[in-house]
């Protein structure tokens, strides 16, 4: 059920407002022509418009859900470069590979569900290579990383970076309205 469906019980009680609204105005002692023509007008609308809802509600409950997509990987890993003749890897660009710290925090970010904090970073950096990264060193590759869209910012949250872009409503449903939400 969409948003529209809740609006639906009013829209329905307006149109029968104005439909008695309408026969009052009929005949009898408040007998009014103008009067009449104006409630069976805004009735006709007002059914027109619980339709239209209904219709939308019922195209919109029919879509399938948007899924979140992990991009191609457009870069080479080491690994995929590892064995290859030496006259090959000359003939790639420097950027098609990807360096091992980029691998690794992609890697990671694929552990963590495409999300991940630049706190659980640094901590599993140190995990995985025993190296103890500056937070400002470890930011600027994360934004390098960014300019190459390899990763994305979270929209509302500082410090988060995801493997697809987000709009702000989807990291609203995985954080939380609040933002508090457990996730990485």
């Amino acid at each position: 059920m969409s948003i529209l469906a809740k609006h639906l019980p009013f829209v329905n009680e307006q149109a029968t407002f104005h439909e008695k609204q309408a026969l009052k105005f009929l005949d009898g002692k408040f007998k009014s022509e103008f009067r009449h023509k104006l409630h069976s007008t805004t009735r006709d609308k007002l059914t027109e418009l619980a339709a239209d809802l209904i219709k939308a509600d019922q195209d919109l409950d029919s879509r399938p859900p948007k899924v979140a997509t992990v991009p191609q990987q457009l870069m080479l890993n080491l690994e995929e470069v590892e064995g290859l003749p030496e006259e090959l890897v000359k003939e790639l660009s420097t950027t098609a590979v990807a360096d091992k710290g980029e691998q690794l925090i992609l890697s990671l970010c694929k552990d963590y569900g495409g999300i991940i904090s630049l706190d659980r970073l640094l901590v599993d950096v140190y995990k995985k290579t025993g190296e103890i990264n500056k937070r400002t060193t470890l930011t600027s590759r994360l934004y390098r990383m960014s300019q190459k869209g390899l990763l994305f910012g979270v929209p509302g949250k500082k410090g988060f970076y995801s493997l697809t872009e987000l709009t702000e409503e989807e990291a609203q449903k995985l954080f939380g309205s609040d933002g508090q939400n457990s996730q990485p």
